[in-house]
Protein backbone atom coordinates (compact mmCIF):
# COMPACT_ATOMS: atom_id res chain seq x y z
CA UNK A 1 0.00 0.00 0.00
CA UNK A 2 1.36 3.42 -0.91
CA UNK A 3 1.64 6.35 1.46
CA UNK A 4 -0.67 9.05 0.08
CA UNK A 5 0.05 11.57 2.82
CA UNK A 6 2.78 13.21 0.76
CA UNK A 7 0.65 14.10 -2.26
CA UNK A 8 -1.16 17.42 -2.50
CA UNK A 9 -4.92 17.71 -2.33
CA UNK A 10 -4.95 18.69 -6.04
CA UNK A 11 -2.97 15.57 -6.97
CA UNK A 12 -5.22 13.48 -4.74
CA UNK A 13 -8.35 14.79 -6.48
CA UNK A 14 -6.78 14.11 -9.90
CA UNK A 15 -5.97 10.56 -8.81
CA UNK A 16 -9.56 9.93 -7.65
CA UNK A 17 -11.00 11.50 -10.80
CA UNK A 18 -9.31 8.72 -12.79
CA UNK A 19 -12.19 6.52 -11.57
CA UNK A 20 -14.23 8.32 -14.21
CA UNK A 21 -11.99 6.96 -16.99
CA UNK A 22 -12.67 3.32 -16.14
CA UNK A 23 -15.09 1.57 -18.49
CA UNK A 24 -17.80 0.79 -15.93
CA UNK A 25 -20.76 -1.44 -16.83
CA UNK A 26 -24.29 -1.73 -15.43
CA UNK A 27 -24.83 -0.69 -11.81
CA UNK A 28 -21.14 0.11 -11.42
CA UNK A 29 -21.73 3.27 -13.49
CA UNK A 30 -24.23 4.50 -10.90
CA UNK A 31 -21.95 3.59 -8.00
CA UNK A 32 -18.90 5.31 -9.50
CA UNK A 33 -20.95 8.41 -10.36
CA UNK A 34 -22.31 8.59 -6.81
CA UNK A 35 -18.83 8.31 -5.33
CA UNK A 36 -17.35 10.92 -7.70
CA UNK A 37 -20.25 13.34 -7.22
CA UNK A 38 -20.05 13.26 -3.42
CA UNK A 39 -16.25 13.37 -3.56
CA UNK A 40 -16.35 16.45 -5.81
CA UNK A 41 -18.91 18.34 -3.74
CA UNK A 42 -17.26 17.39 -0.47
CA UNK A 43 -13.94 18.69 -1.82
CA UNK A 44 -15.54 21.99 -2.77
CA UNK A 45 -17.18 22.33 0.64
CA UNK A 46 -14.14 21.47 2.75
CA UNK A 47 -11.79 23.64 0.68
CA UNK A 48 -14.14 26.60 1.02
CA UNK A 49 -14.70 25.93 4.72
CA UNK A 50 -10.99 25.58 5.46
CA UNK A 51 -10.26 28.93 3.79
CA UNK A 52 -12.36 30.56 6.50
CA UNK A 53 -11.30 28.31 9.36
CA UNK A 54 -7.57 27.93 10.05
CA UNK A 55 -8.16 24.98 12.39
CA UNK A 56 -9.46 22.99 9.42
CA UNK A 57 -6.61 23.81 7.02
CA UNK A 58 -4.67 20.51 7.31
CA UNK A 59 -4.86 19.06 3.78
CA UNK A 60 -4.13 15.47 4.89
CA UNK A 61 -7.05 15.59 7.31
CA UNK A 62 -9.23 17.13 4.60
CA UNK A 63 -8.45 14.19 2.32
CA UNK A 64 -9.57 11.77 5.04
CA UNK A 65 -12.83 13.66 5.64
CA UNK A 66 -13.57 13.90 1.90
CA UNK A 67 -13.05 10.15 1.49
CA UNK A 68 -15.22 9.48 4.56
CA UNK A 69 -17.98 11.60 2.99
CA UNK A 70 -17.83 9.75 -0.33
CA UNK A 71 -17.58 6.27 1.20
CA UNK A 72 -20.37 7.03 3.67
CA UNK A 73 -22.67 8.07 0.85
CA UNK A 74 -21.70 5.03 -1.17
CA UNK A 75 -22.27 2.57 1.67
CA UNK A 76 -25.48 4.28 2.76
CA UNK A 77 -26.89 4.01 -0.75
CA UNK A 78 -27.86 0.40 -0.04
CA UNK A 79 -30.63 1.97 2.07
CA UNK A 80 -31.73 4.30 -0.73
CA UNK A 81 -31.22 8.04 -1.19
CA UNK A 82 -32.07 8.93 2.40
CA UNK A 83 -29.75 6.26 3.74
CA UNK A 84 -27.00 7.63 1.57
CA UNK A 85 -27.50 11.19 2.80
CA UNK A 86 -27.73 10.16 6.45
CA UNK A 87 -24.74 7.83 6.39
CA UNK A 88 -22.62 10.39 4.53
CA UNK A 89 -23.44 13.00 7.18
CA UNK A 90 -22.67 10.60 10.02
CA UNK A 91 -19.37 9.52 8.42
CA UNK A 92 -18.41 13.14 7.92
CA UNK A 93 -19.22 14.06 11.53
CA UNK A 94 -17.24 11.11 12.86
CA UNK A 95 -14.24 11.91 10.65
CA UNK A 96 -14.22 15.58 11.63
CA UNK A 97 -14.65 14.71 15.30
CA UNK A 98 -11.83 12.17 15.23
CA UNK A 99 -9.41 14.24 13.16
CA UNK A 100 -9.98 17.72 14.50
Amino acid sequence: MTDNSNISLVEFKAYVSEIENINWQGDDVIVSNLFLDVFSHSSEFWESYSNNNKAMSDKDKQKAVIIADALGALHGSIFGPWGSIIEEAVASCIAVDELY
